[in-house]
């Protein structure tokens, strides 16, 4: 995980004083935690009728931006620095938006691969009087609630080198440990969870020699059957093929989460392949079945193999691919099709 300096406490009144500014036009970057904050305040400030707008191009009078020091929140002339907190922890916790704002916190923590702030902490420890839980255990995607070989194909982070997008290799790995593929993570004993545990962590090392087995075990939040990992990949994989369209209906609609995990994972135990990763000047290019130019940065960001600041263009049969997240100037949603004028620049 990446290391920040002590981080600024945020005002809490800062999602009050957007809502009384009766301003109606929030400028956003193309990320989904800005993106579910800007709707989360348009559902609670449109009570005058007035149309709400989310701008991820033009000026608004309060903007949202991400900096190399942080997340910064404008309203008019005012500057609120809110170090690497997400926007949607500010919003005031409430059963009918506490999947919204798990989904944003949680897509901001897997997407820059960092650790809950203080804030966010006290954050999920508030909504542990709504449900929400908090253990220490392995770092697989809803592993309460899914079958182990399930979890295990889902594992973006970590990438597991024949096991994460391959439904069969994970089958097979599970059986030479002795392990039925439909058991879940509390069905083993200590000496089957340490043995999966050292499987996992070899596995990785191949790709990430940073990687050891300390870094399995972390902080797990559920609320209900809701594993925040797995809601945060189906966030980030969601933007990326179909758009804001889906984050806007979770934040209106939270219970719509539902049906985007089940599509998620019905996509991801279809299995993908990663063929290779190609740099040229302005872009890296990936050969991979995919489809998620986010997910799959995130996966070469843990083997230190590209940067962040260029994009992911995914190689298919029918041309390359990348999404509005690192085609900022696009004004389509879900997968674009890159212009030709683009590559040839290289």
């Amino acid at each position: 995980m990446e290391n920040y300096l002590k981080e600024p406490s945020p005002d809490k009144q800062i999602t009050s004083e957007i809502i009384a500014s009766k301003v109606r036009c929030i400028k956003a970057p193309y990320n989904p935690d800005a993106i579910i904050f800007s709707f989360l305040i348009s559902k609670y400030a449109n009570s005058e009728g007035d149309e709400f707008a989310l701008s991820l191009r033009g000026e608004c009078p309060i903007k949202l931006e991400i900096t190399p020091s942080g997340r910064v929140i404008t309203i008019f002339d005012k500057q609120y620095n809110i170090g690497q907190t997400s926007f949607s922890s500010l919003f005031p916790i409430s059963v009918d938006d506490l999947i919204p704002i798990l989904a944003g916190m949680f897509s901001s923590v897997v997407l820059e691969r960092r650790p809950l702030t203080e804030y966010e902490r006290n954050v999920v420890s508030q909504m542990e009087n709504l449900g929400v839980s908090v253990e220490k255990n392995i770092k697989i995607p809803n592993y309460k609630h899914l079958p182990l070989f399930s979890s295990l194909t889902m594992s973006i982070d970590p990438y597991i080198p024949d096991m994460t997008g391959n439904r069969e290799d994970t089958i097979k790995a599970l059986d030479e440990l002795g392990i039925q593929a439909t058991d879940k993570l509390e069905d083993l004993d200590e000496a089957k969870l340490n043995t999966l545990m050292m499987r996992i962590a070899s596995s990785v090392m191949k790709v990430n020699p940073k990687f050891d087995r300390t870094d399995l075990i972390t902080d797990r939040v559920y609320y209900m059957e809701y594993d925040t990992l797995e809601l945060a990949f189906t966030t980030l994989y969601f933007l990326d093929v179909r758009g804001i369209g889906d984050l806007f209906q979770l934040v209106y609609t939270p219970n719509y989460a539902e049906t985007l995990i089940t599509k998620f994972r019905d996509d991801m135990a279809k299995g993908f392949k990663i063929n290779g990763l190609t740099e040229t000047t302005q872009y890296y290019i990936v050969d991979s079945t995919l489809r998620s130019p986010i997910l799959l940065q995130l996966i070469f960001i843990q083997q230190g193999r590209v940067r962040r600041d260029k994009p992911i263009f995914i190689k298919t049969q029918e041309g390359l691919f990348t999404s509005r997240y690192f085609y900022v100037n696009s004004g389509k949603e879900g997968l674009i099709r890159v212009e030709d004028k683009y590559n040839s620049k290289d």
